[in-house]
């Protein structure tokens, strides 16, 4: 009894780790862009499709420390925080933000595109923005940029090593919790699919900004990996990096397949280790695939899409021999239950949320 009640203690004293960048209150989630409390997140959401010309400051537009006291400086803190409205869900559908149905970055003039449905180049765009790796990858890039600074503190580098580590968890939370296809699966499955898409896109996450950034012949980098993980699951990160393509977009779409991918759930003694085989994850890998096999051929013909698919295919083989090790570290495995635990509560939150938005 007295062990049970101190893990709760434990596990209550872990909630609050993280401080609402506007008003400082104790925060743990990221809402609409920043990490933020709930008040300002409800706050956000009331005001800020509001015009100036509805709001009227009252401080002379301090709203640094008027943010209590004046709508319009609470509202203006939130922007400046990194709060976008673009990360609104509609009211009416329960679905993602709708984004353009083909990618703006990529330029397909010169092939032809009709390989691909509508609906399938709105997947592909949604699969490929729902997956923010910016923040990870500038943190990647600075720890190598920071590696051949001969005088920068041994102490200083191993935190940013660990904001690295913390970026790579909250990149995946993010990416799983903006998923549609998870979203809408039954509660049982949805609980245990995460469990294994929580593991499986942590570890692809890993290798992907590891190879990405070439962090892979960093010394220093991985020391600091190998106190954390151990040899040989840093040994496998890196020989697992030599399969990520150039071609960013294919490596997100090999990250939302290996998300919905059957693995072993043996790490957790929480829930049952059979991966719910349903002919709705089925449908959803089989879409997933279609996709990716068809951009590929939109985009380098029939034999560069060949040759992409099978580098596609050994990575996602790699990186089944990264998780099934990746189980045995429980640091890994404690960062992991803590994600789920996170995903799962922000779902029930949007699903209430929702319910109450349509009833108003």
């Amino acid at each position: 009894m007295m062990q049970t009640s101190q893990r709760a203690v434990q596990k209550s004293s872990r909630i609050f780790t993280r401080q609402c960048r506007i008003c400082d209150a104790p925060a743990q989630y990221s809402y609409f862009g920043t990490v933020s409390c709930y008040p300002c997140k409800m706050f956000f959401r009331r005001h800020a499709l509001s015009t100036k010309k509805d709001l009227k400051c009252t401080c002379n537009g301090q709203y640094a420390s008027n943010i209590r006291i004046c709508t319009l400086c609470r509202l203006t803190k939130c922007f400046q925080s990194g709060m976008s409205i673009d990360r609104f869900r509609s009211s009416k559908q329960n679905t993602l933000l709708k984004l353009s149905r083909q990618p703006t970055v990529w330029n397909f003039s010169q092939v032809n595109q009709s390989l691909l449905t509508n609906n399938q180049w709105a997947l592909l765009s949604n699969l490929h923005h729902s997956y923010k790796e910016s923040h990870l990858l500038t943190i990647g890039q600075s720890l190598h940029d920071l590696h051949y600074h001969s005088h920068l503190p041994y102490t200083t580098y191993e935190t940013l090593v660990n904001q690295f580590v913390e970026s790579i968890y909250d990149t995946t939370g993010d990416y799983l919790h903006m998923n549609h296809d998870l979203r809408e699966l039954p509660f049982h499955e949805r609980s245990i699919v995460l469990r294994v898409a929580v593991a499986n896109v942590t570890c692809m996450t890993s290798v992907f900004s590891i190879g990405y950034c070439h962090l892979y012949n960093l010394n220093n980098f991985l020391h600091f990996m190998k106190m954390k993980y151990g040899k040989y699951v840093v040994d496998i990160q890196c020989w697992a990096a030599k399969y990520i393509d150039q071609d960013l977009t294919v490596n997100k779409m090999a990250i939302a397949l290996f998300a919905v991918s059957e693995d072993s759930c043996s790490y957790s003694t929480k829930i049952s280790t059979n991966f719910p085989i349903s002919s709705v994850i089925i449908h959803i890998q089989h879409r997933y695939v279609e996709v990716i096999w068809k951009y590929l051929i939109v985009k380098y013909g029939y034999s560069g899409a060949v040759k992409r698919f099978l580098n596609l295919t050994l990575w996602i083989l790699a990186m089944k021999i990264l998780t099934s090790h990746a189980e045995t570290v429980l640091t890994h495995v404690d960062h992991i239950d803590s994600l789920v635990e996170q995903i799962e509560l922000k779902f029930i939150l949007d699903d209430i949320e929702h319910i109450l938005e349509t009833n108003s």
